[in-house]
C-alpha cells in the first residue's frame, strides 16, 4: 500500500532533488527502501505541482525510529510525515508546500 503527497513548488528541479536527497538519507538511516516514486510535473500560474508516493510501511517504520516525525503536528502518520517533510524542506530554504492526497479527494 502506498501514500501519496502533492508537492507545490516554484523551483521544481531543486525541490525534486532535495526530496530525493532527504529520502535517500532516511533510507540510509533505516537500512530500508522507501520505494519513492515521483510523478510528472504540471505547471499552473508559475507553480509546479507533482506527486510523490511512498510505501506506507516505510512511513510507519520512520515513525518508530525518528522522533522528529512523531513530534510533528498531525494525528495520523501521513499528516505527521507531511509536516515533517515540509519542515525539512523549510530547513533547506525551500518554499515548497506538501499536502497529503486522500483517496477521497474530489468525491464530495
Amino acid at each position: 500500500m502506498r501514500e501519496t503527497f502533492e508537492i507545490s513548488t516554484l523551483d521544481y528541479e531543486s525541490d525534486r532533488r532535495l526530496i530525493e536527497n532527504i529520502m535517500a538519507q532516511v533510507e540510509r538511516g533505516l537500512h530500508d527502501k522507501s520505494s519513492l516514486e515521483i510523478g510528472e510535473p504540471s505547471k499552473c500560474l508559475g507553480w509546479t505541482f507533482f506527486k510523490i508516493s511512498l510505501d506506507v510501511a516505510f512511513i510507519v517504520k520512520m515513525a518508530e525510529v525518528y522522533k522528529g516525525l512523531m513530534n510533528a503536528e498531525g494525528w495520523t502518520h501521513y499528516e505527521k510525515f507531511e509536516n515533517w517533510l515540509k519542515a525539512k524542506l523549510d530547513e533547506a530554504g525551500s518554499k515548497a508546500k506538501v499536502k497529503t492526497v486522500s483517496e477521497f479527494d474530489g468525491l464530495f
